[in-house]
């Protein structure tokens, strides 16, 4: 077979495909509404205990955990976290300035790690701070059966 007719092949086989889902897309569309109606009535069904929770564990981020309905579902909220760099090149030199080593607090890229920065004493936690904020991630749910137990 040839380029031509391999080309012509492919037009006819792209042609075919678009017919196919221009037919489906209708349906995708609706199924797709659906699903995330769905997905919005789990949030809104389980919303007020994770809240409950989070409240009560006093946990703003991380995984939380409930049991509903034979099932343990967890919600995990994951938290991004940005460092201002202009603001952390002034925390650079503020550090520099007293004659300590600012490479003991900060990596050379002006960025903290967050677990570190979660151990710092809090003096040094409040230098940092005004370069530093959390935006939550968006929730990510699992659902796990809860078995029986045996009797």
């Amino acid at each position: 077979m040839g380029l031509i007719e391999l080309l012509e092949r492919r037009a006819a086989l792209n042609g075919e495909a678009k017919g196919i889902m221009e037919s489906i897309k209708p349906a995708l569309d609706s199924l797709g509404e659906r699903l995330t109606a769905v997905e919005k009535a789990i949030t809104a069904l389980l919303s007020a205990d994770l809240i409950a929770i989070r409240k009560l564990q006093q946990k703003e981020y991380g995984a939380v955990t409930i049991t509903r309905d034979g099932f343990r579902v967890t919600e995990t909220v994951a938290k991004k976290v940005k460092w201002d760099q202009e603001k952390l090149f002034g925390v650079f030199h503020k550090i520099q300035s007293t004659g300590d080593n600012p490479f003991d607090w900060m990596k050379a890229e002006f960025k903290v790690g967050e677990k570190e920065y979660g151990a710092y004493p809090k003096n040094i936690q409040a230098v940092f701070a005004p370069a530093r904020s959390v935006t939550p991630g968006d929730p990510k749910l699992e659902f796990k059966s809860v078995e029986a137990p045996d009797a």
